[in-house]
C-alpha cells in the first residue's frame, strides 16, 4: 500500500486534489485533498489537572453546546452535534477520524469546532461515498456536495480518504487518533470488524463514539457490540437521535472526557439531565 503511494506523481501531490487512484477492483477509489500520506503515532497528551470543582468543570464542558451549526446537511446524526461541539472543545483532538461521513454533518461540525476553538488538529473523513444497505445507495452528487463544502469552508482543518475503512486503516499507525467516530455499515459483524480493526489506532486516553446504538431493526447490531464493550472504559449512551455510545479511555487525570462521564454517571439525576439537555438542544437545532 505505502509503496504504491510513493509512486504518486509530484504534480498530484502538489495539486492537493488527488494523490492516488486505482482501477479494477476499486479497493482504493482515491485519496483526495490530503496534506499527509501517513498518520503517525501521536506523542503523549498532557495531563488534565484542574482546580475547578466537578460542577464548575461540567458547566464549562457544556457551554459550547449552544453554538450555531454552520453547515447543516441532510443527516440522521444532527441531534448529536451539540454534544460533538462539547467533545471537540474539551478533548482538543489532534486527529479526529470518522468512518462513514455521507453528507458530512458530523464531520463539518467537527471542522467548525476545530476552527472556532483554534485547535491544532485535523479531521479526516473516510468513506467510499457510495452508500450501503442501511444508509441507502446514492450517486456521486453526494460526494460532490461534500467536496464543495469542505473546500469552501474547512480545507484548513479537514481531509478525506475516499476508500474502504480497511484500506484507510493502513495509513494510520497505532495510537495516531484522539477521537474515532464509527458510523459505517451497522450490522453487528461490520461494526465489530471496524472496532477491532481501528481500536489500536486510538491513543490510550482517547475516545470512540458509535452512532445508532439505539436501533433494533433492519439488521442493525451496534447495540449488541455496545453492550459487549461499553465497560471497557468510562461510557455513556445517549438514547435520542438513534443513540450514540461514548467510550473514553484512561483516567480522569489523563482524559477530561473520562471525568465528564464519571460525573454524569455518579447519579441518576445527572445522567437524566445529560440526556435531556443534549436531546433538547439537538432537536432545536434541526427543527
Amino acid at each position: 500500500m505505502l509503496a504504491d503511494l510513493e509512486k504518486a506523481s509530484d504534480s498530484a501531490i502538489k495539486d492537493g486534489s488527488v494523490y492516488f487512484k486505482t482501477g479494477g477492483n476499486n479497493e482504493i477509489r482515491c485519496m483526495g485533498n490530503m496534506r499527509k500520506q501517513y498518520y503517525n503515532a501521536l506523542p503523549a497528551r498532557p495531563g488534565t489537572s484542574s482546580t475547578e470543582n466537578d460542577l464548575e468543570f461540567l458547566i464549562r464542558f457544556l457551554s459550547p453546546a449552544a453554538d450555531k451549526i454552520e453547515s447543516i446537511t441532510a443527516t440522521a446524526w444532527g441531534g448529536h452535534i451539540p454534544f460533538l461541539f462539547c467533545l471537540i472543545a474539551c478533548l482538543k483532538p489532534r486527529i479526529y477520524a470518522e468512518l462513514g461521513s455521507h453528507f458530512g454533518a458530523s464531520f463539518f461540525a467537527t471542522c467548525q469546532s476545530l476552527q472556532k476553538h483554534e485547535i491544532d488538529g485535523q479531521a479526516v473523513a473516510v468513506d467510499l461515498w457510495e452508500g450501503d444497505e442501511h444508509a441507502g445507495f446514492y450517486g456521486d452528487d453526494v460526494f460532490t456536495s461534500f467536496q464543495r463544502i469542505l473546500s469552501r469552508k474547512y480545507s484548513d482543518v479537514g481531509d478525506y480518504l475516499r476508500m474502504s475503512f480497511d484500506e484507510a486503516a493502513g495509513l494510520f499507525e497505532n495510537e495516531s487518533i484522539d477521537i474515532l467516530h464509527i458510523d459505517g455499515l451497522h450490522t453487528y459483524e461490520a461494526v465489530r470488524h471496524d472496532y477491532e480493526t481501528w481500536r489500536s489506532k486510538v491513543v490510550s486516553n482517547g475516545v470512540i463514539i458509535f452512532h445508532d446504538t439505539n436501533v433494533f431493526e433492519r439488521g442493525f447490531g451496534v447495540w449488541e457490540l455496545w453492550k459487549e464493550i461499553s465497560g471497557d472504559g468510562a461510557s455513556y449512551e445517549f438514547k435520542h437521535t438513534h443513540g450514540l455510545g461514548v467510550l473514553a479511555f484512561g483516567s480522569r487525570e489523563e482524559n477530561p472526557v473520562v471525568r465528564v462521564l464519571e460525573i454524569v454517571n455518579s447519579s441518576e439525576s445527572l445522567s437524566g439531565f445529560f440526556e435531556d439537555y443534549f436531546s433538547r438542544l439537538g432537536g432545536l437545532a434541526f427543527n
